[in-house]
């Protein structure tokens, strides 16, 4: 029969028995038989660490690594099965017997020894229903001497209560073992604590089952892999009894936990040697033993509220402590580890309330420790800084504070070569006068220095932020204050918005354009505002005739400056990396902001330099002009005619425009009429058409300009219609009707120009205005051409003045004129 080291169950008894209430030792005994079924019926997989006598049933979890080492795969037969010669795998169930005979064939040959030696033979080989926890041979090897010696070396009467300590009178199975279960022995009734883990371990006073639920006539047999003793002492009695846990012993009864360790409970205490106090600086042990809040801390941070037997830890796992922090507990082959170190030094002291682990150093919790304490290497330049200032003196003075400590990263040359007083105030804007820890900040906070000055906190979806610095993940809270991680040096505002653009003397376009649009007091009010703002060489491209041009309408110029400004304050570091961030801005539309890699974007422009913090605000700066409706284009063309602007905007000054070709209409008309009924039909349209061309445009270009530099005026539909109109429609119809309808219309400027520039606007305007241009864009378009530029320029190249001329001629006078009036009394204006 091969020799089982490992933890199992009968899978014959399970079948006759109840198998619908398994456990996780019975899941994982499962798991291990379908892993090995390729090599026979009955085998089960096992892990043999290298090293040690542990072998554990292989799981999904553990299968490459056990206490951080490989362990070699073995096969060998399950539970209650024994090969037979010449058959595959474990083809043979073990015979049934009682439980002495039983103990031979389960590899507890030594405990059978015992338990004939004492006369307990009779009891386990007769009629009975118990459960016994047999020590493996390799166990009792094991006992250390002087404990061998007590329980099995004085007389038969203590090993016979030595193994009834070890029993129970009745049958459990793995199944009925429950975690935190108490049993109670059969000997005087004396507890047994057992515990039953996740990963499948179960235990009976930290001894591991290795060879569990074989069934006997009975009762059942469960192999562990140690001796155990009876449990009479509490956590509390056994710090206070041992002369090496003294120190941790005054530390409970100074905090005022010393009873609560003598309490029935589940615990698991990482008890320091005296040793591992002495490692810590008198000064400041004498400072935690003189305050039972820091004490109360420390001791809770050993403590956990599960019973962790060393046997149950396969793999790192993370347990939180009473006192609120986390630690790691591993192993490392047969040592037990703490946050990684083997710092174990006696493991699994059972009590009756829990088990104790030696270690031999302090798990100080940041809780005990003072703010400065907490400073790690990555603020190590902060702290140096704020001891060769004189800054540390100052915070312990304080009961309790508030750390900004900014990483090293955020010490450059240029910030070590500061003037060291420069430099002391900068770091006096990195402590606060009151704790605040990471869950009491609120967006528009203001928070008060040790410096007097008033920082503004900011909420973003994934950030906390301290005017342009942000807070990174890792605060720490200690005894007197909280300490937050700082990416870059806080900058506390010196100035408003405005001030701040007017010293940097790079935004003087921006700023007369902010004074023109009457925005200015904006920039001074307070508030909280993010400006995009154009430096001075976003308008290189524009003359100052374009300047004048944007200046020139008041709503249009604060649509184009009120996109760059957003309600709230947007640092860099608040903006979500990697996607487009959407900024409403006070205009009404979105900015589209996007930042990667300590570089931001707006409008797909980049954004040179960012988080200029202001009293009202910040400011990004960028090199372009910001438009709601795309980019602001000034283009010059020259096509043999000089001083001609074409500036293209959506929001272009109509009310310049609609004067400019009113005044080129009325002018050119009136003049042509007149010469048409003093000197003939022929005379008065070459006169007509010479008259049009110089006072048109003339006119036209007067009336253009002056109405284009009055900002913020519109003309109603009704005086359009009446101003278009003058001269009276009788007087015009009864002139347009004189000879035939060639003559009418050739002799007529106002109705070519009514059909071509009013009455077809929709759709001749666009045709008359292109193919006239030996005419027409030296008349009307040209008088026009600074008031109306963006309209006759687009409408006059489409079709000649001749062909819309004729084909107006299509309809009758009366119908056209008709269709003139009521075109004048429904549209407006060409907007």
């Amino acid at each position: 029969m091969i020799f089982l080291f490992t933890a199992t169950f009968t899978i014959l008894a399970l079948s006759s028995l109840d198998q619908v209430d398994s456990s996780a030792y019975d899941t994982i005994a499962s798991q291990s038989r379908a892993r090995a079924k390729h090599e026979g019926p009955n085998v089960c997989a096992l892990q043999y660490v290298m090293g040690t006598k542990k072998k554990y049933f292989s799981t999904c979890r553990n299968w490459n690594s056990i206490c951080g080492k490989k362990p070699m795969i073995l096969y060998e037969c399950c539970p209650g099965y024994v090969k037979l010669e010449g058959k595959p795998g474990c083809s043979a169930v073990v015979p049934t017997d009682s439980i002495y005979c039983t103990l031979d064939l389960v590899k507890a040959n030594i405990t059978q020894r015992y338990a004939n030696q004492c006369h307990l033979r009779e009891k386990i080989k007769g009629p009975g229903w118990y459960t016994m926890f047999a020590p493996s041979d390799d166990a009792w090897e094991e006992l250390d001497p002087a404990t061998k010696a007590a329980l099995v070396g004085s007389g038969k009467t203590k090993q016979y209560n030595a193994l009834h300590y070890h029993m129970v009178n009745k049958r459990l199975l793995t199944k009925d073992l429950k975690n935190e279960m108490t049993l109670v022995s059969m000997n005087n009734k004396q507890s047994l604590y057992i515990n039953h883990y996740p990963n499948g371990v179960v235990t009976v006073n930290c001894a591991r089952i290795i060879h569990g639920n074989q069934m006997v006539t009975n009762g059942v047999v469960h192999v562990i892999d140690r001796v155990i003793s009876v449990i009479n002492q509490t956590i509390k009695d056994v710090i206070g009894n041992r002369d090496e846990l003294s120190t941790l012993n005054m530390v409970a009864v100074n905090s005022g936990l010393h009873d609560q360790l003598g309490k029935p409970g589940h615990y698991t205490l990482f008890a320091p040697t005296n040793a591992a106090f002495d490692k810590i600086n008198r000064q400041t042990l004498e400072r935690m033993m003189s305050d039972k809040t820091v004490l109360e801390a420390l001791l809770k941070n050993h403590l956990l509220s599960s019973v962790q037997c060393s046997e149950a830890i396969m793999a790192g796992s993370i347990y939180g402590t009473l006192e609120g922090s986390n630690i790691k507990i591993g192993c490392d082959g047969e040592s037990l580890t703490v946050n990684g170190i083997k710092m174990v030094l006696k493991k699994d002291i059972v009590t009756s309330n829990g088990v104790i682990h030696l270690i031999d150093q302090v798990l100080m919790p940041d809780s005990a420790k003072q703010v400065m304490e907490l400073l790690g290497k990555s603020q190590r330049i902060f702290r140096g800084m704020v001891s060769k200032l004189g800054l540390a003196a100052t915070m312990d003075d304080i009961h309790k504070y508030t750390l900004l400590a900014p990483l090293n990263g955020a010490f450059s040359k240029k910030v070590m070569s500061m003037d060291q007083n420069l430099l002391k105030n900068i770091l006096e804007n990195h402590s606060l006068k009151y704790k605040v820890s990471l869950n009491e900040f609120y967006n528009g906070q203001l928070l008060e220095t040790l410096g007097g000055k008033l920082l503004r906190v900011f909420i973003y979806r994934r950030a906390v932020c301290i005017e342009n610095a942000c807070i990174v993940r890792g605060s720490r809270e200690g005894s007197n204050g909280v300490v937050h991680f700082m990416r870059s040096l806080i900058q506390p505002p010196q100035t408003t918005i405005y001030e701040l653009l007017l010293k940097e003397g790079r935004f003087t376009i921006f700023l007369s354009l902010m004074e023109s649009a009457e925005l200015t007091d904006l920039l001074k009010q307070e508030g909280s505002y993010t400006l995009f703002a154009p430096m001075d060489e976003a308008f290189a491209t524009l003359k100052e005739k374009d300047i004048a041009l944007l200046k020139s309408d008041i709503n249009a110029l604060k649509a184009i400056l009120l996109y760059h400004f957003t309600n709230g304050v947007f640092i860099t570091g608040g903006l979500e990396g990697g996607v487009t961030n959407l900024l409403k801005t006070i205009q009404g539309n979105n900015l589209q902001v996007l930042s990667v890699k300590n570089s931001i974007h707006v409008n797909s422009e980049e954004v040179p330099e960012f988080d200029l913090m202001a009293s009202n605000g910040v400011v990004h700066v960028v090199k372009t002009i910001l438009n709601p409706q795309g980019p602001i284009k000034v283009t010059r063309e020259d096509k043999g005619k000089p001083n001609k602007t074409n500036v293209t905007r959506e929001q272009g000054n109509e009310h310049g425009k609609e004067h400019g070709r009113k005044h080129e209409r009325e002018h050119g008309k009136e003049h042509g009429r007149k010469h048409e009924r003093e000197h003939g039909r022929e005379h008065g349209k070459e006169h007509g058409r010479k008259h049009e061309r110089e006072h048109g445009r003339e006119h036209g270009k007067e009336h253009g300009r002056e109405h284009e530099e009055k900002p913020n005026k519109t003309n109603s539909m009704e005086e359009s219609m009446e101003e278009s109109m003058e001269g009276s429609m009788e007087e015009s119809i009864e002139e347009s009707m004189e000879g035939s309808m060639e003559e009418s219309m050739e002799g007529s400027m106002e109705e070519s120009m009514e059909g071509s520039m009013e009455g077809s606007m929709e759709g001749s305007m666009e045709e008359s205005m292109e193919g006239s241009m030996e005419e027409s864009m030296e008349g009307s378009m040209e008088g026009s051409m600074e008031g109306s530029i963006d309209e006759s320029m687009e409408g006059s190249m489409e079709g000649s003045m001749e062909e819309s001329m004729e084909e107006s001629m299509e309809g009758s006078m009366e119908e056209r004129m008709e269709g003139s009036l009521k075109k004048n009394r429904t549209k407006p204006m060409l907007q």
